[in-house]
């Protein structure tokens, strides 16, 4: 009876120990895929959190050139893309700024035709959404469902552990 009891035990434990290991590593390996699947507003774009959160596989958007940086607890994912809306131009999104020039030397000279400051949840607000201009919120529209398309699907979904965890930290409801 013992025995059994002591089997019983050690097999929860380590249950226990598999959860405690496994899901911070789903959460993190599935970032994208579970930002892209969140219920969301019309102008939030889950990803632009989630840049922040992990390195983005060059294979989920490849029409864009993607640059990972991180130093100490600092990580971030820089989105370019040039030809955007017309031939020559150029898009920069970071978690924590979208800008838009006509070229990459305006860009560089910092003559930026539009740019937008999205809150700590992905969503634009409407000053910025004016400056944007609709092609551009378009732009962003196609980038979340091409991520949303291309993202790896997690074995075991924890969808809703995600979406309490996102709603927990930015203090907000969906």
């Amino acid at each position: 009876m013992k025995k059994k009891i002591w089997i019983t035990i050690s097999i929860f434990a380590l249950l226990g120990l598999w959860a405690i290991v496994y899901i911070p590593y789903n959460l993190k390996e599935y970032n994208y895929y579970y930002a892209t699947h969140m219920k969301h507003r019309r102008y939030q774009y889950t990803f632009l959190p989630a840049l922040r959160i992990s390195k983005l596989p060059p294979e989920y958007l490849p029409e864009f050139y993607i640059e990972y940086f991180k130093k100490k607890d600092i990580q971030n994912n820089t989105l370019t893309k040039q030809n955007v809306i017309r031939k020559g131009d150029y898009l920069e999104i970071r978690p924590s700024f979208i800008s838009y020039a006509t070229s990459k030397k305006n860009f560089n000279n910092d003559d930026v035709v539009g740019l937008a400051v999205p809150d700590s949840t992905g969503t634009i607000i409407p000053y910025d959404r004016k400056d944007l201009g609709k092609g551009l919120l378009q732009v962003l529209d196609d980038t979340q469902t091409e991520l949303k398309r291309n993202s790896k699907k997690p074995l075991i979904n924890l969808q809703k552990i995600y979406n309490w965890y996102f709603n927990w930290l930015y203090q907000k409801k969906f």
